[in-house]
């Protein structure tokens, strides 16, 4: 088990990850084949596209991101089928999260304006 689990307002530089993170959590999804025929042929075209997705919805006006990492001080961590050794201490991200708040509230319209990077 990891020592401690972290949920903080994703920044820039946590772009590449996310994006790698994205595009490995949809590559097998079944619409994703119907929209990529050949990812198994070109993977890095999908990966391409991932992240020029996810860099246009976070930069995008309003989108909260935040992103899960876990510490750990050398103890087996994962999910799934995947388990990975971590060690000295480090932080890995494991997730994220990228959302906007819609509606015609007052409220909303606030949330719309802001975001994690322009306060």
């Amino acid at each position: 088990m990891p020592d401690k689990v972290i949920v903080r307002p994703a920044v820039p530089s946590d772009l590449s990850k996310i994006c790698l993170l994205s595009a490995d959590s949809f590559k097998t999804h079944h619409n994703v084949s119907k929209l990529h025929p050949y990812i198994s042929k070109y993977p890095k075209d999908f990966l391409r596209g991932e992240t020029y997705g996810c860099k246009a919805y976070f930069y995008s006006r309003g989108v909260h991101s935040f992103v899960l990492e876990v510490e750990d001080s050398g103890d087996r961590v994962g999910g799934g089928d995947v388990v990975e050794k971590v060690t000295g201490n480090r932080k890995k991200m494991i997730g994220y999260s990228m959302w906007g708040r819609i509606g015609r509230s007052e409220v909303g319209k606030r949330w719309r304006k802001q975001s994690i990077l322009r306060g």
